[in-house]
């Protein structure tokens, strides 16, 4: 999804960067006015706003998964020699 919009953004830009090259500014400003870009780039952010909110979230839920697994081995670690006495 973040691909796509971003190669979508890029499209645009091209675009405009041909049309301007082209000798054609007055296209390339009425595209840039009708904000279409502006309103792509305000979804790529969107997106990846989501995309690391999703991240961080699942960060958080293996940093917990790791504490717990750390809190288990420590715990074999100081039966198991109590065991073997």
């Amino acid at each position: 999804m973040i691909e796509g919009q971003i190669a979508r953004w890029f499209d645009w830009q091209a675009k405009n960067v041909q049309l301007v090259r082209g000798g054609d500014r007055e296209q390339a400003a009425e595209r840039v006015n009708m904000l279409s870009g502006k309103n792509q780039m305000d979804a790529l952010r969107e997106s990846m706003a989501s995309f690391r909110e999703a991240e961080e979230r699942l960060d958080d839920e293996r940093q917990q998964q790791l504490a717990g697994a750390r809190e288990e081995l420590q715990w074999v670690l100081r039966v198991a020699p109590e065991r073997h006495c």
